[in-house]
């Protein structure tokens, strides 16, 4: 649950890639059942490749990247779900994981900081109760939903009391006016150890933000729902809006336009971190590896383990969680493989294919 509504069914479009050597790669479209988050929402997506996806047969490259003015005939989500399912395809084709294809490094080990997040809880005993667990599986972060001030620092403040080494951040989804009540509030959290908070503005501009960051010197805004393509990153820096940037590839338009915002948001002096998209195992598998790019930011990213959200996934491994950390998948491409019979479990008959 969150301001932007209640998700119970999170609806998700595996997307296939095979190539002439018959090297299969996946991807997924992730975007939301409504555009409540963001414009594009699973059924427009979907469409959208509908229409798009026969040009792509029969094209040769040597690098997912050489296909970059292709993949801007599409929007954000539909991008990302074909961009991904063509770095898969190529990692397992050059025998190399996809956290090795981005940092350029072969590691057995790679571990990510990561921390949890806590939907809108029906009463306080409930979110004592997940804050003390989530204290116990050790994540590194915990990120609290608040749609008003009252709420937001009742949980930091019971965040403090509990965990006073967790880091504690607050995501209001834009829920909140931007006036004086909502800065004076925003000291109030700080004082009490908040630490970041994602674009609580509503209605809001980069040069609104620009003015509340202003007015902290140690609590950080983090651009979320106004970053949906490169174009939107690089403004946000060019009016210096926010300390923080959340870094959701699925929104941005897959891992070459993440990896290319990080690099902007570092050159800038300014912070980027992994936020989650209630995607499923292969998506955090993404984000993962992307995360190994961002192994000295301040703010662990949102990867939670797989039983978190989810009923069932549909890859065969288990994204698990130890002391606060998870490890990043060294099998070919992406690194998981995906579990038919759950796919077949969950698939509402819909089946597009092409050839």
């Amino acid at each position: 649950m969150t301001n932007h509504g209640t998700t119970s069914n999170r609806p998700l479009t595996l997307v296939e890639i095979k190539l002439a050597s018959g090297v299969t790669g996946y991807g997924e479209i992730q975007a939301f059942a409504d555009n409540s988050y963001a414009p594009q929402t699973q059924s427009l997506a979907l469409a959208e490749l509908n229409q798009i996806l026969p040009n792509f047969i029969g094209l040769n490259f040597k690098h997912p990247t050489d296909l970059n003015r292709k993949l801007n005939q599409l929007t954000s989500f539909a991008r990302t779900s074909v961009e991904m399912a063509l770095w898969d395809a190529y990692g397992k084709t050059t025998n190399q994981s996809l956290s090795q294809l981005i940092t350029g490094k072969i590691s057995n080990c790679e571990l990510i900081p990561v921390g949890t997040v806590l939907g809108i809880q029906a009463n306080l005993e409930q979110t004592s109760n997940k804050i003390k667990l989530a204290t116990q599986q050790g994540y590194r972060k915990i990120k609290f939903k608040a749609a008003n001030y009252e709420s937001a620092l009742t949980l930091v403040k019971l965040a403090h009391q509990l965990t006073p080494k967790l880091i504690t951040t607050i995501d209001a989804n834009q829920a909140w006016e931007n006036n004086l009540s909502t800065i004076n509030v925003l000291k109030t959290l700080e004082a009490n150890g908040l630490q970041l908070i994602e674009e609580p503005l509503k209605n809001s501009t980069f040069v609104d933000y620009t003015k509340l960051q202003q007015n902290f010197s140690h609590l950080m805004i983090s651009l979320d729902e106004s970053l949906t393509d490169l174009d939107s990153v690089k403004r946000a820096l060019n009016s210096n809006s926010a300390k923080a940037f959340t870094i959701k590839q699925g929104k941005l338009g897959g891992i070459s336009a993440a990896l290319t915002a990080i690099d902007l948001i570092t050159q800038a002096g300014k912070i980027p971190w992994i936020g989650g998209m209630l995607t499923s195992g292969l998506g955090r598998s993404v984000d993962l590896a992307l995360a190994t790019q961002l192994k000295n930011s301040p703010i662990p990213a949102d990867i939670s383990a797989s039983n978190h959200y989810f009923e069932q996934d549909f890859i065969n491994e288990t994204i698990e969680i130890h002391q606060g950390l998870i490890k990043v998948p060294q099998n070919p491409g992406i690194g998981v493989t995906i579990n038919w019979k759950a796919v077949s479990q969950l698939q509402n008959n819909l089946k597009i294919q092409y050839k």
